[in-house]
């Protein structure tokens, strides 16, 4: 496959199905020095519900995106139903790693929500060079229970847009009708796109 601001890639796809259900067990596009390979399957006889697997391996995306190239490999296993106007999706595995430029990447964590907003989050790690955050915790049907770290001494070119540094947490406490935000971040020359702030400190409890 190949067209105007596609990339080339060579796509290769082994499905099975019936009017209920169909099930992939492989999609492999091959492309910029690496392949995509997914697995999954979907049955919509109540609703439309899925599970899968996407692997990345060896992704690099000098030639597309020369002055921001990437070498990326991992995994995302998913699971989850569509059903109506609500949603939700379980995600038991989430693995990257590799690097943007000259600064490595490592995303690791499990997760799973819904269209209400109800998360929860044993554990996500994301850290892009020598920055980091780390959220745990969960937003519940009427508790709320979550923490967030971050520290992140530099971000100047870390992506396009980006720079400055923050560090500080932040802790979501309270329900759903009386939330609590427990916030103490130091940031300095953050900047994003068109947005920037010079200095700043958010502490207390909101």
């Amino acid at each position: 496959m190949k067209g105007q601001d596609i990339p080339p890639a060579t796509i290769t796809l082994d499905a099975k199905g019936n009017e209920r259900q169909i099930n992939l067990d492989k999609l492999t596009v091959g492309r910029s020095g690496g392949k995509n390979r997914t697995e999954s399957a979907g049955d919509w006889q109540q609703a439309i519900s899925w599970r899968g697997e996407l692997t990345l391996n060896g992704i690099n995306t000098a030639k597309e995106i020369p002055d921001w190239p990437a070498k990326l490999n991992g995994v995302m296993k998913t699971k989850g139903s569509l059903y109506g106007g609500t949603w939700q999706m379980d995600v038991p595995e989430l693995k990257l790693t590799g690097n943007v430029k000259q600064n490595s990447v490592n995303v690791n964590g499990t997760l799973k929500g819904n269209s209400y907003m109800q998360w929860t989050i044993p554990g996500l790690h994301l850290a892009l060079g020598p920055n980091s955050a780390d959220i745990k915790g969960e937003l519940g049907v009427k508790e709320l229970n979550l923490d967030a770290a971050i520290d992140a001494p530099g971000l100047d070119n870390a992506l396009p847009g980006l720079g400055g540094m923050a560090k500080g947490i932040v802790k979501v406490r309270g329900t759903v009708e009386a939330p609590q935000l427990l916030a103490d971040i130091t940031a300095r020359g953050l900047r994003w796109q068109e947005l920037s702030v010079a200095q700043a400190r958010i502490g207390g409890r909101y």
